[in-house]
């Protein structure tokens, strides 16, 4: 789970999808608990789970908490780091994480609401931005959503359709800067939701 090499979680895919039909045949369930099995279970959903959405309404949704499924779903994560309730920023440090929300099949995204995303904000102490992009964004250069936002406090939905309507894929990315001199909590949650369609000729 600390990797987001796709060789690296096939193979740990694989080794969980073996190792659970062997604990169903008859007489081996009794070989370990029922909790052993579940998590098993769990952690295989996850590796199998995906940020790209066939036609239809999709939801995707992270809570972090020990980090969540950053490890595996994120493009790209720097700087932050796991902690118990989110991800945490050390001293004096950066944290930068991307994720891609592909449509797959051909298809292209009709809506997207990026959810609540719960991002800590402590003026001159703690700051943020979050931003997307598209293949029509111009360089494919990210473009602001908002800055300095107390998400962890207050709610608000992103709607994003105007920039990714009739697009193929976008990409979120959360930035944040630690000025102080602790470990902060940053990034507590993100999630995305919409409609993916066919794409018209």
């Amino acid at each position: 789970f600390e990797s987001r090499h796709r060789k690296d979680l096939q193979l740990a895919q694989r080794n969980m999808e073996e190792e659970l039909t062997i604990l169903s045949k008859p007489g081996n369930e009794f070989l370990i608990d029922a909790n052993f099995r579940k998590k098993l279970r769990d952690r295989l959903a996850i590796i199998k789970s995906r940020t790209v959405f066939p036609v239809g309404s999709f939801r995707y949704s992270d809570g972090l908490s020990g980090g969540g499924n950053s490890a595996i779903h994120a493009r790209h994560l720097e700087g932050f780091r796991a902690g118990q309730w989110g991800l945490n920023l050390w001293p004096r440090s950066k944290g930068q994480i991307v994720y891609r929300f592909e449509a797959s099949g051909g298809g292209v995204f009709k809506t997207a609401i990026l959810s609540s995303p719960a991002i800590a904000f402590d003026k001159g102490k703690l700051s943020n931005a979050i931003e997307i992009r598209t293949p029509a964004s111009k360089g494919q250069k990210f473009v602001s959503l908002v800055s300095n936002w107390d998400g962890e406090n207050k709610k608000r939905d992103f709607d994003v359709t105007r920039t990714v309507a009739g697009m193929p894929w976008f990409e979120v990315r959360i930035s944040a800067h630690n000025q102080s001199a602790i470990t902060r909590l940053s990034l507590l949650s993100i999630g995305v939701r919409g409609e993916v369609v066919e794409k018209k000729d």
